[in-house]
């Protein structure tokens, strides 16, 4: 209801295409600050994702189109203070060898802007090892593929191995996957959270 559609022009040698128009789908309602909403199975295709303000359909504060593809996580992530918000999507890569399992983590801490992870094997200290990922900015995802072990997971500002959040420890199985999402303590600020996501 209440669509209208105009056709601009059309070559003499087009081919009729079908257009569909489907109702909008509220994903997650009402949300709270670091509230996470389940992740839902979707039908490959063309999407929107859209955040608004809570009941209130006409106020967009970010809206991205995208096309969805088999074997692929995506998830809409907004973050800010008051009235400085902003939201990006965040690919999250199929696992490259189906045997691993696979970490994400999304920086969502506005506080920090750059922040290394460490993801060490349990024998393993930070003083002796490099970030397993560096100078991650807000609204990314950083990416680890697992082997079959006990891992911890540390952050600290880029460039200093003092720990900021963590360790928290992963037991890695074959195909299982796990998804950290790193915010900003109640309020804004520190000490940065390290919530944890159930696939």
């Amino acid at each position: 209801e209440n669509v209208t559609l105009f056709l601009i022009s059309a070559p003499t040698d087009a081919t009729p295409v079908t257009i569909e128009i489907t109702a909008q789908t509220l994903i997650a309602e009402d949300l709270l600050f670091g509230d996470i909403s389940e992740y839902r199975l979707s039908t490959a295709g063309n999407v929107i994702f859209t955040a608004t303000d809570a009941n209130d359909f006409e106020s967009s504060i970010y809206s991205e189109a995208l096309t969805l593809t088999d074997n692929r996580y995506h998830m809409l992530a907004i973050t800010g203070l008051e009235q400085e918000l902003d939201g990006a999507v965040a690919n999250e890569e199929k696992r490259p060898v189906k045997t691993l399992s696979s970490l994400a983590i999304l920086h969502a801490a506005p506080s920090t802007p750059l922040l290394d992870i460490y993801v060490l094997p349990s024998s393993t200290t930070i003083g002796e090892s490099d970030p397993t990922g560096d100078n991650i900015a807000p609204l990314l995802t950083g990416q680890f593929g697992l082997s079959p072990d006990s891992f911890t997971v540390s952050v600290t500002e880029s460039s200093s191995e003092t720990v900021i959040s963590g360790p928290l420890t992963i037991d890695a199985t074959p195909y299982s996957l796990f998804k950290i999402i790193l915010l900003d303590a109640p309020g804004g600020g520190g000490p940065i959270q390290m919530l944890t996501v159930d696939l």
